[in-house]
C-alpha cells in the first residue's frame, strides 16, 4: 500500500482514477471476507489460492481494546507476513457453545499490525529534553521526531519520573483508567505509579462516564457495564429486556447481539428501547421504542419511578433489606 500510494504521488493521475486504484488495493489487501455480505465464510489451507500456499493458521489474541469477549482470531503467515486473518472454526456454533467470532474491530488487527504509519521503536521530539530546562510547548504538534533506542526510552521515562516526584510530589501524577478495574488500561500505569508512591486517578470512564461507579454500587463488584451485566444464560428466561441510552450493535464489541437475539428467540423476551436516536439495535430487536427528548432521561426516570412508587409495584422488602436512604426510616 505504501509503495501505491507513493506511485500514484508521482504519476499526477485524477481523482476518479485515484479511487479506482484505492478499491483495487483494498481488494488485494482483504482479509478474505465476503464484503457486504454478512456471512462467515470458512477458510483452510486447502482453499486458499496458490501465492498462499506454504503459510500456516496462528491464533492470536484480539487487540480489541475495552472487550471482555477476547474472541478468536487467527492468521495465516506466509515466510512471517499476515496475508489474511480468520476467526472461530474451532467447534460447531450453537447458542450454548458459541464460537468466538471476532467483530469488525477485531477484525481490523491486521491493518494495525500490517500499517505503514504503525510505530516500531520509541521515538521523541527533537526540542525535548530530559530535565524539563529546555521544554518549548510552543513546538507541541510542529516539532519533528527523532528516533531513540529503546535503553534511552526507559532511562527517560524513569528519570523523569523520578525528577517530577522530587520536584512536584506523587499528586502531579495521574493515572488514566479505573485503578480498581484488573482489566483497566491504565493498569499497569497506575501500578508502577502507585508502587513509586501514588497518583492521582478519574472518576468514572470516558466511554461510560458514572456507570461502572453505580454499577459497582448495586452489584457490589466493579464492571464495565453491559459485558459483566449480561449473562447468556439468564438473558435466556428474560421476559423483558430495557436498554436505556444503548446501541450494543454499535457501542459492545463481541457476542452481545448474538445472545440478545437467542433470548428474544428463546423466551420471546420483550425488548424496549429508550433513547432519542432510533439506531441499529433497534432496526434488530426492538419491540418498542420510546423517543424521548435530548437530556430529559432524568425527568423520564423520576416519572417511572413515582408512577411505581404510586401504584405500589415496588419492592419494599428488598428496599428495606438491601438499600440505604429509600425514604425516612432508612
Amino acid at each position: 500500500m505504501a509503495g501505491l500510494l507513493e506511485k500514484v504521488g508521482k504519476s499526477g493521475i485524477d481523482r476518479r482514477q485515484f479511487v479506482g486504484l484505492a478499491a483495487t488495493a483494498g481488494v488485494a489487501a482483504s482479509l478474505g471476507l465476503t464484503g457486504c455480505d454478512n456471512k462467515v465464510v470458512e477458510t483452510d489451507e486447502e482453499s486458499l489460492p496458490a501465492r498462499l500456499e506454504g503459510g500456516e493458521w496462528i491464533p492470536f489474541n484480539c487487540l480489541a481494546a475495552a472487550c471482555g469477549y477476547r474472541c478468536y482470531n487467527r492468521a495465516y503467515v506466509v515466510d512471517g507476513v499476515i496475508l489474511r486473518q480468520g476467526t472461530d472454526n474451532t467447534h460447531p456454533d450453537s447458542p450454548d457453545y458459541p464460537q468466538q467470532r471476532s467483530c469488525l474491530k477485531g477484525r481490523s488487527t491486521k491493518q494495525i499490525i500490517t500499517s505503514a504509519e504503525r510505530l516500531k521503536y520509541p521515538m521523541k521530539r527533537k526540542g525535548w529534553q530530559p530535565g524539563g530546562a529546555d521544554y518549548k510547548p510552543e513546538l507541541r504538534g510542529i516539532d519533528e521526531w527523532e528516533r531513540i533506542s529503546w535503553d534511552e526510552a526507559t532511562d527517560f521515562i524513569a528519570s523523569e519520573l523520578k525528577r517530577i516526584k522530587d520536584t512536584y510530589g506523587n499528586r502531579a501524577f495521574l493515572a488514566l483508567g479505573q485503578t480498581e478495574n484488573r482489566l483497566s488500561m491504565g493498569l499497569l500505569g497506575s501500578a508502577l505509579l502507585n508502587a513509586i508512591g501514588g497518583c492521582l486517578t478519574t472518576w468514572g470512564q470516558a466511554s461510560q462516564g458514572g456507570l461502572p461507579v453505580v454499577f459497582r454500587n448495586m452489584r457490589g463488584v466493579w464492571a464495565l457495564g453491559m459485558v459483566e451485566a449480561q449473562d447468556r444464560v439468564a438473558l435466556k428466561h428474560s421476559k423483558l429486556i430495557v436498554f436505556w441510552g444503548q446501541n450494543p450493535a454499535w457501542s459492545h464489541s463481541g457476542g452481545d447481539m448474538y445472545h440478545l437475539l437467542n433470548a428474544k428467540k428463546a423466551s420471546g423476551a420483550r425488548i424496549i428501547f429508550i433513547d432519542p436516536y432510533f439506531n441499529a439495535s433497534m432496526q434488530v430487536l426492538a419491540d418498542q421504542w420510546i423517543p424521548c427528548r435530548p437530556g430529559t432521561d432524568g425527568a423520564l426516570l423520576e416519572a417511572v419511578a413515582y408512577e411505581l412508587i404510586s401504584i405500589n409495584l415496588h419492592d419494599q422488602a428488598f428496599l428495606d433489606t438491601h438499600c440505604v436512604g429509600f425514604d425516612a426510616e432508612h
